[in-house]
């Protein structure tokens, strides 16, 4: 569990490309705090420091970023706002909900339970890099508790290949083993106890846990 304060993952060595796809599932209850710009509260975030460099690509939750009035899922490559895209749907609170990002080229899909709620063409070419990679937050770096995810996240994936939409729905059905081809990271959280997520392929991705807490909710699959 995130505590949306200061509670984060850091990880090491993935490397982001011009084609990737990262899964998750999210759990947001009505008490959360979700009220940040950009891609509000952060999932997964790789290239944000403390030199004024934004993410090179980010996803999160929430409901006062451009002009939304719901809960709803963005993305970000680099500095907003012109670089940030909004899906097309409400996220659902109170619930496990599965996410899948995919970037193609430029291709934005972000699928929700399987769903497809945002297909556009960015017209980016993301900037290749390996710095700075979080899960439940932007990165201590920018201070307080802005962007920090306040909800529990499970089996997250990071892939350096393009899902197609009946991939993420079987991965939404039963989660990776660890030796799927293109997957770079999973991490599912099921130790339970210690300072480490262990990445369950064998790339040894392993990350470190700040302050975060293991949860008995989590999602059927």
């Amino acid at each position: 569990k995130f505590d949306g304060v200061d509670d984060y993952i850091s990880l090491n060595d993935i490397q982001l490309d011009n084609d990737f796809s990262v899964q998750s599932w999210v759990y947001i209850d009505s008490n959360a705090n979700i009220s940040y710009s950009d891609v509000g509260a952060h999932i997964f975030s790789i290239g944000a420091d403390n030199n004024g460099n934004w993410a090179s690509f980010a996803f999160g939750v929430s409901d006062v970023s451009l002009g939304v009035n719901q809960p709803t899922v963005f993305c970000e490559f680099g500095n907003p706002p012109a670089n940030v895209f909004a899906a097309n749907a409400s996220f659902p609170i109170g619930q496990w909900v599965h996410i899948g990002v995919t970037f193609d080229g430029g291709i934005l899909n972000v699928y929700q339970n399987s769903i497809n709620i945002l297909n556009i063409n960015t017209g980016i070419n993301v900037s290749s890099n390996s710095n700075n990679v979080y899960i439940g937050s932007r990165g201590p770096y920018w201070g307080n508790s802005t962007y920090y995810f306040d909800g529990l996240i499970s089996n997250i994936s990071y892939w350096n290949n393009v899902l197609g939409n009946q991939q993420i729905q079987q991965y939404m059905q039963c989660p990776p083993t660890g030796d799927e081809s293109g997957l770079v990271g999973y991490w599912n959280f099921e130790e339970g106890s210690g300072t480490t997520a262990y990445d369950q392929t064998s790339n040894g991705n392993n990350g470190t846990i700040n302050g975060a807490t293991y949860s008995n909710n989590t999602p059927s699959q």
